[in-house]
């Protein structure tokens, strides 16, 4: 059942550690968000899919080739990188309008060339030995728009659109 359709515009801002135990909180407020506005269960679910998919591959890997352990000049594992990356930030700017939900993601961490990243098919896929790889397919998919960027002195920016169905 799909609830009325705000007539305002709102927008919200978050900013989260870069930890996955806020990746529930960020669910909350996306499907908190776009059922405000009308999207159906599905739709809902697609768009919260889709940011916790940005938002994991944030956590896993952007910050994965920059920091070095100082002693062996190796990238540091997840792990080892965890204490440290709690202090580095994943800003959430939503906007919610009568027809569209807008979600744009920031973070400092390495430049990564989303537009031309390829997804592995589904054949490569099942051959993998430690399958990984379907989150950018997966928010291309679920999401009408993506769009990437990085700027200098912000960092790398994921907007993320979702219209409602006429």
């Amino acid at each position: 059942m799909r609830q009325k359709r705000s007539s305002e515009n709102e927008k919200m801002s978050l900013k989260i550690p870069s930890d996955s135990a806020h990746l529930s909180l960020v669910r909350t407020i996306m499907a908190d968000l776009s059922k405000k506005i009308g999207f159906s269960e599905e739709e809902v679910a697609k768009i919260e899919m889709a940011v916790d998919e940005a938002c994991t591959n944030i956590i896993k890997y952007a910050y994965k080739d920059k920091d070095k352990d100082k002693r062996s000049e190796q990238p540091k594992n997840y792990f080892a990188r965890r204490k440290e990356d709690v202090n580095k930030p994943i800003e959430l700017q939503m906007e919610t309008s009568n027809d569209r939900f807008v979600v744009t993601i920031i973070d400092r961490g390495k430049v990564f060339n989303f537009n031309s990243h390829k997804s592995p098919t589904l054949k490569e896929y099942l051959n993998m030995t430690k399958p990984q790889g379907l989150g950018i397919r997966v928010i291309r998919t679920f999401m009408d728009e993506v769009h990437y960027n990085h700027k200098p002195g912000v960092g790398n920016i994921l907007r993320l659109v979702k219209n409602l169905p006429k």
